[in-house]
């Protein structure tokens, strides 16, 4: 019996040839968009699970009374923290450094992935350990770790354990070897250093750059363990005042719930997009079967004489049933088989899209699960319909040519059409939604010129004379118009502030502070509002002379003239470790300007005179030339004879801001990609769908014809069928679409009005699609000699 089932199936497949390749192209197309979408959303899910007490690990934050989550905790928290609850057994601390100079006596390089841990750190987390001993590996302050490229690198097939290599001209001895950390980890690392800390560090309060986590027992309760951080940090800072709350971040969900902001190490996601993506994979397959469920039942006319044969030759509807899913199943085989080929074609271009390693390994027990689930769900939600359908069919009506619920099925199929419309539309609307926001980041004014500035090394290598020195050689060039030193936008760092008239019990104003440079305002083209710039001619400036932004005079209260109004606050020497209150005089008023995120509302700004500070002094050469290439060359030559021994980097700041919003891109072309990919599988069931019913309607064509009508008429008449489902399917999917891109936008502080245009444009767009598709198929039909139609049994 099965074996006729599936003979039968073959049999229709090959005998309604352009049906099966419609079907199968159509299955096959959105079966590939699915499995691409769920490797996507597998690799977003596994982040971290690979270490052995995923469940049990935490990362220590608090939130403050604005609602700002921060993870930077003090050096002697972690140890009190294990101290003092008796539920949590471990704790590490990790530390992110800027990339070290590393020399091996031959070569020179700025690494990435330079980290401070804890001695215990490959024994706290899973990181695999190729050489060396997890427990001693950290233990001397002068050991380091390095992955296995570094290794290669540097060492070549020589064994690395043992020798030494210069960090920013001190020797380390290589203790360890590790594995290179898995792409699903949100703590990525090249080198792994001890923490030095001395006597003082640990007794120190203060909020460093550290970040904790801890190991807890295994089903600890964490209700009230907040209230127990936050009792540490009351007794250890003699404080009886503390209004953050503190919380334990699952490690398993820091890299799709904190986003960029919530890590040092590697910019997470956001798992709405994990949604999102689920949503438009189980859409691509939704409109893939309604493609299937459309066509087959379109040509129940043709099984129906099929199914009355053997209903009177005494096959149940059951067996029926059977029939009609097994030739689902069989055309979904097929489809995964071809989906499989695609996806394995599509990879490529869709790791670099989404900027991972995917990998489709059809052996593998996670493949083949996905492959198995995707081809049973596909077979029983594409065939459930039709087989009920054309199962239900009365044996004597059949024969005699009746077929009850015609009209039902007819509206059933428009219904499906509505909603494929709908999904189509929605889609289309997300996408240029996607695109202006993009766009319009590119072209908002940024109340600074970020275009033609070139970023040297990220810490300067140069300090005093050799700066100097330096500095007039680049001024010298034709090409450059301006330069200065200090932390380009994107790289400020924040701190309390007590703006005069704000008592103490008031609390302190959080500020973002920037320590720049006598040229740094020129250089980047930022305007000032009131008062006056930094001079050279005048030594207060660099001592206690501040220039604020307009939204610190909106917070600060200063309603009247802010100049000459004073701002106090904490300086801290990382060299002799002390912190003195000072106080700063504002000379100036900036108007705003983006120096971080469109996403993020501009805050308070400080500019302060401090141009090599260590941890954020960069230099920022503007230039104006043709030949981009030979004027880099210029200034590595320049580079190289005042810092012979350190490798010229630059980068440009048009291209620090586009890294902000490098998921919001990704997002983009990962949109546009399956949302082309939604159009083509329905145009795919439109034109089979015109097709058939423009067979079932040849008469009446030419009798529309013999009477008269012209092709244009024709194919006004077919188009006008349609229409009437796609503006349906506007009014259901316009509101939806609506909603989801304004949830999208409100990420950004600064976004486009979703306006009717974007709606409009979008509808049309779906509209013309229709026309075509539907045009192409009546074209042919009206053309065709009414004679040979009328004289066709």
């Amino acid at each position: 019996m099965i074996k006729n089932y599936f003979k039968i199936a073959f049999r229709n497949l090959k005998k309604y040839k352009g049906y099966s390749f419609i079907n199968i192209t159509g299955l096959a197309v959105g079966l590939a968009c699915v499995l691409l979408i769920s490797l996507f959303v597998l690799d977003e899910l596994s982040y971290d699970k690979f270490h052995k007490d995923a469940d049990n690990l935490y990362r220590i934050g608090f939130v403050n009374k604005k609602k700002e989550v921060n993870y930077f905790t003090p050096t002697p928290f972690a140890p009190a923290l294990k101290n003092e609850i008796p539920g949590i057994i471990a704790t590490q601390r990790l530390a992110s450094y800027a990339g070290p100079l590393i020399t091996n006596g031959i070569d020179a390089f700025y690494e990435s992935g330079y980290i401070g841990a804890d001695a215990d750190f490959f024994s706290f987390f899973s990181f695999k350990l190729l050489a060396g001993n997890p427990d001693k590996v950290l233990s001397d302050k002068e050991s380091i770790v390095i992955v296995k490229s570094l290794a290669d690198k540097y060492f070549g097939l020589e064994d690395p354990i043992g020798k030494t290599l210069k960090l920013n001209g001190k020797e380390k001895i290589i203790t360890g070897i590790a594995a290179d950390p898995p792409t699903n980890s949100h703590i990525t690392f090249k080198i792994v250093i001890p923490h030095k800390f001395s006597e003082d560090d640990e007794q120190e309060w203060s909020w460093s750059m550290y970040q904790t986590y801890a190991k807890l027992l295994k089903d600890y309760s964490l209700e009230g363990i907040g209230d127990k951080i936050k009792e540490i940090f009351i007794k250890n800072r003699k404080s009886d005042k503390d209004e953050n709350t503190y919380i334990l971040e699952p490690i398993t969900s820091i890299h799709l719930y904190s986003g960029p902001k919530g890590d040092f190490f590697k910019a997470g996601s956001d798992i709405r997009y994990v949604y999102i993506f689920t949503c438009i994979a189980l859409l691509i397959l939704f409109i893939a079967c309604i493609n299937y469920t459309n066509l087959a039942t379109a040509r129940s006319m043709r099984r129906a004489k099929e199914v009355g044969i053997r209903k009177v030759s005494g096959a149940s509807r059951r067996q029926i049933m059977y029939q009609f899913i097994g030739e689902t199943l069989m055309l979904t085989l097929v489809a995964v088989l071809l989906a499989g080929v695609l996806v394995e074609i599509a990879l490529p271009l869709f790791n670099q899209i989404t900027d991972k390693t995917l990998d489709f390994r059809l052996l593998s027990i996670e493949t083949f699960s996905l492959l198995l689930a995707t081809t049973i769900v596909t077979s029983i939600i594409a065939g459930s319909y039709p087989a009920f359908f054309l199962s239900a069919f009365s044996p004597q009506n059949i024969l005699k040519g009746i077929l009850h619920g015609k009209k039902t099925n007819v509206s059933f199929r428009e219904i499906l059409v509505v909603f494929q419309f709908a999904i189509t539309l929605i889609l289309v609307i997300g996408a240029i939604v996607i695109h202006k926001q993009l766009q319009y980041i590119q072209i908002k004014r940024l109340g600074f010129d970020k275009e033609n500035v070139l970023l040297t090394n990220k810490r300067i290598a140069l300090k005093g004379d050799k700066l100097s020195s330096f500095m007039n050689e680049v001024k010298q060039l034709n090409e450059v118009e301006n330069l200065a030193v200090g932390p380009m936008p994107g790289m400020t760092m924040t701190g309390p502030v007590t703006p005069e008239g704000l008592g103490e019990n008031e609390g302190l104003v959080t500020a973002s502070i920037s320590y720049v440079d006598f040229n740094f305002m020129t250089t980047l083209g930022i305007e000032v509002k009131q008062g006056r710039a930094f001079s050279e001619m005048l030594p207060g400036d660099s001592i206690n002379s501040i220039i604020i932004n307009e939204s610190a005079v909106k917070e600060f209260g200063w309603s009247d003239n802010p100049i000459g109004k004073r701002v106090s606050k904490r300086e801290y020497n990382f060299y002799t470790r002390e912190s003195i209150e000072k106080e700063f005089q504002v000379i100036g008023v900036v108007k705003d300007f983006h120096f971080l995120s469109l996403k993020q509302h501009i805050t308070p700004l400080i500019l302060q005179i401090k141009p090599y500070n260590k941890l954020y002094s960069q230099l920022g050469i503007r230039y104006k030339t043709e030949n981009l290439s030979e004027f880099l060359e210029t200034l590595e030559d320049i580079w190289k004879r005042h810092v012979p021994d350190k490798p010229f980097e630059y980068t440009f700041l048009d291209e620090t801001f586009d890294k902000y919003y490098r998921s919001e891109q990704k997002l983009a072309k990962i949109f546009w990609a399956f949302t082309g990919l939604t159009i083509l599988i329905a145009i795919l069931g439109l034109f089979g769908l015109a097709s058939y019913s423009a067979e079932q309607r040849r008469k009446e064509i030419g009798i529309r014809k013999v009477l008269g009508a012209s092709v244009f008429s024709v194919i006004k008449l077919f188009i006008r069928d349609y229409n009437r489902l796609v503006f349906i399917a506007m009014l259901i999917s316009i509101p939806v679409a609506w909603y989801i891109a304004h949830q999208w936008l409100n990420d950004f502080a600064y976004k486009i009005n979703v306006g009717i245009d974007i709606l409009i444009i979008a509808s049309i767009a779906v509209l013309i699609i229709s026309w075509i598709t539907v045009s192409y198929q009546s074209l042919k039909a009206a053309r065709v000699n009414p004679v040979k139609t009328l004289r066709d049994n």
